[in-house]
């Protein structure tokens, strides 16, 4: 390779790196006290409510 010399950009695009989990959005109506806790704690950890949420049931499936 030659200094100058242009190479053909061979990464992947950033929407690549991530990796997909194969969600499905769904509608929860859930009570507004358990939503302030979840947001309170998310808060703490620094993710999203939704997220902590889903871990939380994605972790309950695993154990059936």
């Amino acid at each position: 390779m030659e200094l100058g010399e242009v190479v053909e950009d061979f990464l992947p695009s950033p929407e690549k790196l991530i990796p997909k989990n194969n969600k499905v959005t769904v509608t929860l109506e859930l009570n507004e006290a358990t939503i302030r806790f979840f947001k309170a704690e998310a808060k703490k950890k620094q993710i999203s409510y939704q997220e902590m949420i889903s871990i939380l049931v994605d972790k309950y499936a695993q154990k059936r």
